[in-house]
């Protein structure tokens, strides 16, 4: 959200209060609701580099937790039934291990603190039944589930704790899985809030988890936000490592839709849509995923992130009201370490399909990108200094100085890959992340680049049509018509595509593989 951060105090600021954690003294001060208290690399260090990711995704990924961590159990104990007056004590009363099962109704602005479990203690909604809570808030705690519940504050950030309707801080094995997370039920009454944060207008942030270890946020629906997911933390410790975020429906969202500053994180399988623009391109920079430095704070590496098989869509209908020119997966600050970008599918309508610096380590392999109409006018008419072309970049410093090395670029589709432009002097802007692309550091071969190559989207793509924001970046016809299939290399392609089928046969570009 910040690639102007140095030329804009303002940006930074609305930032800072967007994701910020608030100070821990007043966490749960001044709140109404129910308070609970007390409680129970050179060419060997790539090879290893690239081996090691994929047995990472597929053990996270069936695990529902990052490796390592604890698994919630299947089966528990004790059961308990709650309803927005009897959970206090119900609370008190459960045990690790038990579950406590809620009744439809009304259970207001829920926090739990210092609660530690040896096991999992799970609250979730009963079968058939509707648990709403206005906020979440928990802190200091360890081995809690939630499941099935609905997070609604009815209303604008100005009726959340801090402006976050889920705060999950200074915690450690906690699974936040298929709940709904909102700031109003249906459609949100959005409107320009001018140039600065306005919490009376601004929606609330959906899920804040910080200075967490072993967090799992899964399978979420998260709507009618500001910024949609957070996770990281100073790592001083185990804080901030550990996070699985995964399954995820992000839609309509007024700031970014994850920021993470975690050392070992998988952000996989996510569906991120429709970013809008409340304050007129001033107060923020939109993001679908984007890495930060925690803090602002120097002296921090990110190490081991997994980016893999997450769909973003700026506008998913032809004529979205506050519609922005989205960018895709981004890291423009910080020091990292270990960064996998894979099977992504990317449409945007910004120069940024995948911009990365600042990583030792770093592959991007098998992503498909694309640009796509901003409310039907063309790019070069809406964003900032930009020509039109949607790129994957890799290369450059961070603005805090973060440099690129060790760098493979291979198996991509996009209309622009910077990689090899730098090389070729085709770099359609003076860029930094485009024109440092070009050196010994980045390796880019086997990537299809529309606009380098001439090739029309319509010739390698199923459907690309502007007109009604309908886009299926799956691969069309066969080898001899459509320059993407059967022309990739094996060497380091994901084991699987973005819809988990096996990848088998000569390699396909993008993220979609064709059967053979």
């Amino acid at each position: 959200m910040r690639q102007f951060k140095k030329t804009s105090l303002s940006c930074r600021l609305n930032h800072q209060i967007a994701i910020k954690p608030p100070d821990k003294s007043n966490l749960l001060a001044g709140r109404a609701g129910l308070d609970f208290s007390g409680g129970a690399m050179k060419r060997l260090f790539i090879v290893f580099l690239f081996a090691f990711f994929p047995a990472l995704e597929r053990s996270a990924m069936a695990a529902g937790a990052y490796p390592g961590c604890a698994a919630p159990p299947s089966s528990f104990p004790k059961s308990f039934t709650a309803t927005p007056t009897t959970f206090a004590s119900i609370l008190n009363a459960a045990a690790a291990g038990d579950v406590i099962r809620l009744n439809s109704g009304a259970y207001g602005a829920v926090s739990i603190a210092n609660r530690k479990y040896e096991q999992f203690l799970t609250i979730e909604a009963g079968p058939g039944q509707t648990p709403v809570l206005s906020s979440l808030t928990v802190s200091g705690a360890s081995h809690l589930v939630f499941s099935g519940l609905t997070v609604n504050a009815n209303g604008p950030r100005s009726k959340s704790p801090n402006g976050i309707l889920v705060k999950l801080a200074s915690s450690n094995n906690i699974v936040f899985a298929n709940n709904i997370v909102e700031s109003t039920s249906g459609a949100y009454p959005w409107k320009s809030m001018g140039t600065v944060l306005n919490a009376t207008i601004a929606p609330s942030d959906g899920i804040n988890a910080a200075q967490d270890y072993c967090m799992a946020l899964t399978g979420n629906q998260i709507r009618n936000v500001f910024n949609a997911i957070y996770v990281g933390g100073d790592e001083v410790g185990t804080d901030g490592q550990n996070y699985v975020v995964s399954g995820n429906k992000i839609d309509h969202f007024a700031g970014d839709g994850i920021d993470h500053s975690a050392t070992n994180i998988i952000i996989a399988g996510n569906r991120i849509t429709n970013g809008l623009d409340i304050c007129e391109s001033k107060c923020i920079h939109n993001d679908a995923i984007q890495g930060w430095n925690w803090d602002d704070k120097l002296g921090i590496t990110n190490k081991n992130v997994v980016i893999d098989s997450n769909f973003i869509q700026s506008q998913t209908v032809a004529n979205l009201p506050f519609a922005v020119a989205l960018q895709g997966i981004t890291i423009f600050d910080g020091f990292w370490q270990n960064v996998s970008i894979t099977n992504n599918v990317v449409l945007v309508s910004s120069n940024t399909g995948i911009g990365i610096a600042g990583v030792n380590g770093l592959h991007i392999v098998n992503n498909s990108v694309m640009d796509i109409p901003l409310n039907g006018a063309a790019q070069s008419l809406m964003y900032w200094m930009y020509t039109g072309m949607t790129w994957i970049t890799a290369g450059g410093t961070t603005h805090e100085g973060g440099a690129t090395t060790n760098v493979v670029v291979r198996n991509n589709i996009a209309p622009l890959i910077a990689a090899s432009a730098a090389a070729s002097g085709n770099c359609p802007v003076t860029e930094s992340f485009c024109s440092h692309t070009a050196n010994p550091n980045v390796v880019s071969d086997h990537n299809l680049s529309l606009v380098q190559t001439s090739y029309s989207p319509q010739t390698v793509f199923t459907t690309v049509n502007a007109a009604t924001a309908q886009y299926n970046l799956e691969l069309k016809g066969t080898a001899p018509t459509n320059p993407a299939i059967g022309t990739g290399s094996a060497s380091l392609m994901p084991a699987t595509d973005i819809l988990g089928h096996a990848r088998s046969g000569a390699p396909d570009l993008g993220a979609y593989g064709v059967p053979p």
